[in-house]
């Protein structure tokens, strides 16, 4: 490619590898948040049962157990504005899941779009809107658990044809969780070997290498405090 193309092949790799660095990190969160043991189902007792998707009672059953425990929300009241059709927004808690949930949440009475905040303060970009006292951040990230629920019925999300795929959905309070926020020029060392380094191994420098390493945890510091809702998605 280096050798026949006049495009900057090598700015454009690096690029994409900044992109890549976000997308491991929040990968690995992910990982650890979702793998908490506070959790509730969509129906049933058990992951293999879920087909439903996310409801309002669903939320408000969450809701009252992240307050039974005390935790904290992490966002403040949201004053309405004198501009046309702006809401406020309740103190909340946050929650994150999947894009594929976004017509269910959308769905769910009293739903705030992001477009409707008395003051425009979104958490990201990746925030759709608030129900009540939970404000949704969406990823395609966020994966879900393939074929893991019950017969999906026609009705939910399946990969695999029978049975409904799982998406788990976090609802989080204050100081829930922690990761390791490193500062500084070496939070992230990247390493270029371009083309044309030539040695005993590559004596024509045919080949370069790019890529990146961190220091990077993420830890639950209180279950309690954070709650996995298990739901299927609605089939549009």
């Amino acid at each position: 490619i280096e050798d026949t193309h006049e495009d900057p092949i090598l700015n454009e790799l690096v690029e994409l590898l900044g992109e890549n660095i976000g997308r491991t990190k929040e990968a690995l969160l992910w990982a650890e948040l979702k793998s908490g043991t506070n959790v509730l189902y969509a129906n049933g007792s058990s992951r293999s049962s879920v087909n439903s998707p996310i409801t309002k009672d669903l939320q408000r059953k969450a809701v009252r157990a992240l307050k039974a425990q005390k935790a904290t929300k992490i966002k403040k009241v949201l004053a309405p504005s004198p501009n046309y059709e702006t809401r406020a927004v309740e103190a909340a808690y946050i929650s994150v899941a999947h894009t594929d949930l976004e017509s269910d949440i959308r769905n769910m009475a009293g739903f705030t779009p992001v477009a409707e905040y008395g003051t425009m303060s979104p958490v990201c970009p990746e925030e759709i809107g608030a129900v009540e006292d939970v404000r949704y951040v969406l990823s395609p990230d966020l994966n879900p658990l393939l074929n893991a629920g019950g017969a999906h019925g026609g009705n939910v999300v399946t990969t695999g044809g029978t049975n409904a795929d799982v998406y788990p959905v976090l609802i989080l309070g204050k100081e829930a969780y922690a990761h390791v926020a490193l500062a500084g020029e070496n939070a992230v060392e990247p390493t270029v070997i371009p083309v044309g380094t030539k040695d005993k191994s590559d004596p024509l420098g045919q080949v370069g290498f790019a890529g990146w390493k961190t220091w990077f945890v993420a830890k639950i510091l209180n279950d309690l405090w954070m709650i996995r809702l298990e739901v299927a998605g609605s089939v549009l």
